[in-house]
């Protein structure tokens, strides 16, 4: 898993994440710690590519 690119925005901030499978973007909110959000990236990245 490579983050390619983070976008903030208002209240989300969307991951740019490539794969073995693709790219994919996931969101969270910025209410979300970093270390949080790192660890959903993560598991997100894991579930698309199975």
């Amino acid at each position: 898993m490579q983050i390619l690119e983070v976008n903030k925005y208002d209240f989300i901030t969307e991951y740019k994440v490539q794969t073995n499978k693709g790219i994919f973007i996931h969101s969270v909110p910025n209410e979300t710690s970093h270390y949080t959000a790192r660890e959903e990236v993560k598991l997100y990245a894991e579930k698309m590519s199975k």
